[in-house]
């Protein structure tokens, strides 16, 4: 059996990975829409030719 302490340690690892997992979800939803940003942009620029 897990000691208490065990127990907190644990569940502070899994609070740190779900923070982790909340930060790289966030990161790559803005990169998405970073790069949806630009190929708009692009493609209205060469449609200006």
């Amino acid at each position: 059996m897990e000691s208490i302490q065990e127990q907190h340690s644990s569940a502070g690892q899994q609070a740190l990975l779900d923070a982790q997992l909340d930060l790289w979800h966030n990161t790559f939803a803005f990169i998405k829409s970073m790069a949806l940003k630009c190929a708009l942009e692009l493609h209205t620029l060469l449609q200006k030719r």
